[in-house]
C-alpha cells in the first residue's frame, strides 16, 4: 500500500534486500524498516534520521558497525544518482556535522557485470558521489572516505547498496 493504493495483494510480492518485489523481482515500494538503529522511530524526516545517526555516532564500541542507507539509487550504466531519499542523506549530514570527531566510510556495491578490477572502480566513482553530496550539504571532507566494494557481497551488490561503516564515533 502507498498512500492508501494498493500497489500489489497479497502473495504477489515478497520481501528481498530491504524492498518489496512482485514475484518476478521487479521493486513496489520501498520497506520503512530500518531495524533495531531506530529505536522505534518511524519518521522519513531529516530529524528523525538524524536522532538515528547521533546514536550511531555515540560510544566507542559502534566502531565498525553499518548502516545500509535505505534509498540510493543510481542510473544503471553511471555513476549518477537518479533517486534517494532526502531525509536520510540530510539527516546524517547534519549528525556529522554537530559530531565533528565522528567519521564514517561510504561503501558502495554493485554487480554490474564488469570485472573485478573495473566493477571496484566503477563502485568507487559511485561512493564518491555519495561523498561530495555529503560534503556539499556541509560536512568536513576529513570526516568522510571512501570505497567500491565492487562485488565484494553478493546480496548487497545484487541490490546496489549503499552503506555506511562507523570508524570513529563522538565519544
Amino acid at each position: 500500500m502507498g498512500n492508501g493504493k494498493i500497489l500489489a495483494a497479497k502473495g504477489q510480492y515478497k520481501e528481498m534486500d530491504g524492498y518489496y518485489v512482485d514475484n518476478e523481482g521487479k521493486k513496489i515500494g520501498l520497506l520503512s524498516k530500518i531495524g533495531a538503529a531506530v529505536s522505534g522511530v518511524a519518521t522519513k524526516t531529516a530529524d528523525g534520521f538524524k536522532k538515528v545517526f547521533s546514536n550511531l555516532f555515540k560510544g566507542k564500541e559502534k566502531v565498525g558497525s553499518t548502516y545500509l542507507l535505505t534509498k540510493i539509487e543510481f542510473d544503471d550504466t553511471s555513476h549518477k544518482i537518479t533517486d534517494f531519499s532526502k531525509g536520510e542523506v540530510e539527516g546524517l549530514a547534519s549528525a556529522l556535522k554537530e559530531m565533528p570527531d565522528a567519521k564514517i566510510k561510504v561503501q558502495v556495491y554493485s554487480n554490474d557485470g564488469k570485472d573485478d578490477k573495473e566493477n571496484k572502480e566503477f563502485t568507487k566513482m559511485r561512493a564518491n558521489v555519495v561523498h561530495d553530496m555529503l560534503v556539499t550539504l556541509g560536512v568536513k571532507e576529513n570526516q568522510i572516505s571512501f570505497e567500491g566494494m565492487g562485488k565484494k557481497d553478493a546480496a548487497k551488490a545484487a541490490a546496489e547498496k549503499v552503506e555506511i561503516r562507523v570508524e570513529q564515533t563522538a565519544e
